[in-house]
């Protein structure tokens, strides 16, 4: 339930990271066209400059794999230029060729690690602009936008979701009494139980203030509910824990028949909170659509 993490290396146009599969058909690509790139410049010899065209493979490399992929890159690109250039000019001036061969493999590891770079800082800016930074989880704009693509997941394959939407009772006395500072320890508490409680393919965010909700791909009522009494129980053992007087709303919307927006799916579980605040707090309220 941890968001997807943006470090990871490559992504595709909409800012998702690619599967594993998707990675290693791109970076077999790009290495591919190491030889392709290196026969060009042998039959355009040496007479036009076709050198800086063995970057784009080094630049590609590591966009899709990392600083490991860019090193890989840099030196099959480097030993082909310098095949190339051997096969070109011959071995009648080899200590140039090694000279060049050095500078070359330089100028490319260098781009590799400035790439490398770049790439890790855009993750790092991708990450931040999607997680609630005071809990770890996805910001109420994140947990839409993958809520959405799993939506559309489910909807293709007929798959039940649930949604838990989670409201905290109490939370503004105890940030009243104990301060802001507890009331933040005990925001990143409950963030931590539902990441404990969850699996890996589940969505949860903060929505914002003392609001959270959870996205349960392939869960249907009677699993969802069950799911939503035990999750209850660990948090409210660990507010017992710490001796915080918060207790929990929760509503369950779980789908066997899925709208087309995901904003519908949230707003039922969203309602079904609200029911249990008006009826007393502290439970749990579930309902099948």
């Amino acid at each position: 339930m941890v968001p997807r993490s943006r470090g990871e290396p490559g992504s595709n146009s909409r800012g998702r990271p690619l599967s594993r599969q998707q990675r290693y058909v791109r970076i077999a690509t790009t290495i591919a066209t190491i030889p392709v790139i290196g026969y060009l410049h042998y039959l355009t010899g040496e007479d036009y400059e076709f050198h800086p065209v063995f970057l784009l493979p080094v630049i590609a490399a590591t966009w899709y794999a990392g600083t490991a992929g860019g090193l890989v890159a840099a030196l099959l690109s480097a030993g082909v230029w310098f095949a190339v250039d051997w096969r070109l000019t011959g071995a009648a001036a080899p200590g140039v060729l090694v000279l060049n061969e050095f500078l070359r493999l330089s100028v490319l590891l260098v781009v590799a690690f400035l790439v490398s770079r770049w790439k890790a800082a855009l993750d790092r800016e991708s990450s931040l602009a999607q997680t609630d930074p005071l809990t770890g989880l996805a910001n109420h704009r994140a947990f839409f936008d993958r809520g959405a693509a799993e939506l559309s997941r489910a909807r293709r394959y007929h798959h039940p979701v649930t949604v838990l939407f989670l409201d905290l009772d109490a939370f503004k006395a105890v940030n009243d009494t104990m301060g802001h500072e507890v009331g933040d320890a005990l925001l990143r508490t409950v963030a931590q139980v539902l990441c404990a409680q969850s699996r890996v393919n589940d969505i949860g965010g903060r929505l914002g203030g003392d609001e959270f909700a959870l996205l349960l791909p392939e869960t249907g009522p009677e699993a969802a509910f069950a799911y939503a009494t035990s999750l209850r129980q660990r948090l409210l053992e660990a507010m017992r824990q710490h001796g915080w007087p918060a207790t929990f709303s929760i509503g369950v919307a779980a789908f066997r028949t899925l709208p087309d927006d995901f904003c519908h799916l949230v707003s039922r579980a969203d309602a079904l909170m609200y029911a249990v605040k008006q009826s007393g707090k502290d439970g749990i309220r579930a309902e099948v659509f």
